[in-house]
């Protein structure tokens, strides 16, 4: 995937939107395995009532076991050590000692069942690792690889809650009223703690809590909250969102277009390679939100199989969100419908010609779940310039909108059920652009990647960006 140069005038947001791997449900118990070299799950069964799992399974990732069945015995080597496990007997030959499993073996064919809950000890005999097991969580921590974290609440205006962790972690975020919730499926995060007390009347606490092979926490609040990420993912900052408070629902505009809008004419290329800064005083006399399919022509982007291209995914994608805008009252334009080859220069004299208050450009990915929304990295200038925007730093004046929109967005994804993950970034054409940009990038499922274009996996992502854009219409067209 490859961003376009786009430069405009308006509010900043970037939104990804990633379908990632999903934690077991509860209907599929699964024991989550986090070690050095990989992370992996292994079935839960129950047998006379207990939790049991499949050596074999267990260790192959780790070891790469040699299996031996004699009769009702099995063996398996890894490593130095052998251990000879017996059909309905509690205990295990390891070399010239024994284990006590506290449960019988389990052999189904040359696979041997084992007592969960003596894991730890048979992976430290065997393969002469440690590990820590949450039994009830179903989380199993091999060789000290657990992330730990630490909650520091800074007084300041606004208040500001800093999470500091030993690695980078990616979790999924969604949003409720009272509650920002970070949920570490694939992280192997743990707590001391599992509840936190802070003095501050806006985020007056947090929760730590692990099932079903993830962990979760949960941070209350009394205003909206927003999680940005920095350091590399090692740190999540939690601060009230700004101008949340402001936000209503928009009022449809009778004036507004709602009729899908031709395609932009394109100018013609400049010899400059950068577009001509555009003048703070701009005009916008409607609320108009231009959207840019991206790549395009003899650009076709990334490919998913041998009959989708991401150009396909994008274009499917915009006219969606273009439908779902007008349903709105709110104008919406394509820089492209249709498969044109635009260059960068032309996409951004064209959306800065449009002077738009949001602007939406869509990229697709590799799969994955969920959707991440970025934000740029420039620090916040002080004032508007009396002529003209910097080319270089442009985002830099439109920060404060940038984030109504995306609080909106992310609390318009959180109701529908759609995870979402805020992150910074510090790219060129977000860093350019003066406007509410949302990069919306959707992931192909591997094993389907045609479902990507279809309406029931992009109408509710689509629905969920279009409503976040109309409830922060109020606020951005209000004073700054």
């Amino acid at each position: 995937m490859r961003w376009n140069r786009t430069a405009l005038a308006a509010a900043t947001i970037a939104a990804m939107l990633l379908l990632r791997p999903a934690v077991p449900s509860a209907d599929d118990k699964r024991l989550v395995v986090f070690a050095p070299q990989t992370s992996y799950s292994v079935a839960i069964t129950d047998h006379d009532g207990r939790a049991y799992v499949q050596l074999n399974e267990l260790i192959a990732p780790l070891g790469h076991p040699e299996v031996r069945l004699e009769g009702n015995k099995l063996h398996i080597r890894a490593g130095q050590v052998t251990a000879e496990l017996r059909d309905g007997n509690s205990k295990v030959k390891l070399g010239r000692g024994e284990l006590d499993l506290g449960g019988k073996v389990v052999l189904e064919g040359d696979r041997a069942l084992v007592p969960l809950h003596t894991v730890p000890q048979l992976l430290s005999r065997v393969l002469g690792s440690s590990s820590d097991l949450h039994e009830s969580a179903h989380r199993l921590f091999i060789a000290g690889t657990a992330v730990h974290f630490v909650a520091e609440m800074k007084k300041a205006d606004p208040p500001t809650l800093v999470l500091t962790f030993s690695a980078p972690v990616n979790p999924s975020v969604s949003t409720e009223p009272g509650r920002l919730k970070l949920v570490f499926g694939r992280d192997p995060v743990v707590s001391g703690s599992e509840s936190f007390k802070f003095d501050d009347a806006t985020i007056p606490a947090a929760s730590y809590s692990e099932s079903g092979g993830a962990a979760e926490l949960e941070i209350s609040g009394k205003a909206p909250l927003l999680a940005t990420f920095a350091d590399g993912g090692k740190t999540i900052v939690i601060t009230p969102a700004p101008g949340a408070t402001a936000q209503a629902p928009a009022h449809p505009n009778p004036a507004s277009s709602t009729q899908p809008s031709a395609e932009t004419p394109l100018p013609a290329q400049a010899g400059s390679a950068q577009p001509a800064p555009l003048t703070s005083g701009s005009p916008r006399t409607r609320y108009l939100v231009v959207i840019d399919p991206g790549h395009g022509g003899d650009d076709p982007g990334a490919r998913f199989s041998d009959k989708l291209v991401e150009k396909e995914v994008t274009m499917a994608f915009a006219r969606r969100l273009r439908a779902a805008l007008g349903e709105r009252g709110i104008s919406a334009h394509l820089l492209r419908d249709g498969d044109p080859t635009i260059n960068n220069e032309q996409r951004a004299a064209s959306a800065n010609n449009l002077h738009a208050s949001v602007f939406v450009t869509v990229h697709a990915s590799a799969p994955g779940s969920g959707i991440r929304l970025y934000t740029s990295m420039l620090a916040e200038a002080e004032k508007s310039p009396a002529a003209f925007y910097p080319w270089e730093t442009a985002q830099s004046f439109f920060l404060r909108p940038s984030r109504i929109v995306a609080q909106a967005t992310v609390e318009e994804l959180g109701k529908r059920k759609i995870g979402v993950l805020l992150m910074p970034a510090n790219v060129r054409p977000m860093n350019n652009v003066a406007a509410a940009v949302i990069g919306v990038e959707l992931a192909t499922p591997s094993s389907d990647p045609e479902r990507v274009t279809s309406g029931k996996y992009q109408d509710p992502i689509a629905a969920a960006v279009a409503q976040g854009i109309a409830n922060a219409r109020n606020a951005l067209e209000g004073p700054q």
